[in-house]
């Protein structure tokens, strides 16, 4: 099939620094050639057992945290790679984006295999800049009590408004103190992390299954990435099906 190229972006905590970063931070649209490296490690721990890591192919992803600077430092992303079901898998494999913005895609494992995503490929997860699993994570404990704190406050009342601007506030000046560029912490950067995890796997072409904010990311990574079909919808039995006729949702 005729390649073609793809952009996206749900923890309110790390939403909420991902909004932040897009409204204050400049995006850097020009891309230096990235240095990049993937290493087998063992699998992350999340904040729940997830059975299906136990069978995983697990590493980290190590990509410059802005490629606009390209003598900056470097971070790195989870990598969970689900084994097909079938004892004869289908060589093109699907990578899954998350929703959010802000999920981590290894949260989402449990539910992309409920749909029997793997029935007959390899499934791909990877952290986004930012989220659980990723190193650095930049949650926003701020952010999170606030949710807690405003529960009987009306969602769009200026007082609420006012006191998220203030958790948001502070959530980004602790991580730049913490060495964080929050400006980095984009769709456009999380697109080329996705491509050089498919060049850093070595995979010819691969499938984009994307839910949500990850909707969003897949059109981003159109652009500029290499794979054979983009699949945007609610989990089904028909996926595998779609995914070998070719069709794009």
């Amino acid at each position: 099939m005729t390649s073609t190229r793809t952009t996206f972006a749900s923890a309110a905590a790390v939403g909420a620094l991902l909004a932040i970063a897009m409204l204050l931070g400049g995006v850097a649209f020009a891309r230096a050639e990235p240095e990049f490296r993937f290493e087998k490690t063992a699998c992350p721990e999340m904040p729940a057992p997830i059975p299906e890591l136990k069978t995983a192919r697990c590493g980290q992803l190590t990509v410059p945290e802005n490629r606009s600077k390209p003598t900056g430092r470097t971070i790195a992303l989870s990598v969970a790679i689900i084994p097909a079901a079938s004892a004869n898998p289908k060589p093109d494999p699907i990578v899954w984006l998350a929703g959010g913005p802000g999920d981590d895609a290894i949260t989402e494992i449990p539910m992309a295999l409920a749909g029997k995503l793997n029935r007959d490929r390899d499934v791909i997860f990877m952290s986004q800049r930012g989220t659980y699993s990723a190193k650095p994570s930049l949650t926003c404990p701020e952010v999170d009590r606030v949710l807690g704190d405003t529960l009987a406050m009306p969602y769009d009342a200026p007082e609420t408004e006012d006191i998220y601007t203030k958790a948001m506030t502070k959530c980004r000046q602790r991580l730049e103190a913490l060495g964080a560029d929050p400006a980095a912490y984009n769709t456009i950067e999380s697109s080329a992390d996705l491509e050089d995890l498919r060049a850093a796997l070595g995979i010819a072409k691969w499938n984009v299954f994307a839910i949500s904010y990850g909707t969003d990311y897949a059109l981003t990574y159109m652009r500029t990435g290499t794979f054979i079909n983009l699949l945007m919808a609610a989990l089904n039995p028909a996926i595998s099906t779609a995914i070998d006729s070719g069709a794009v949702v």
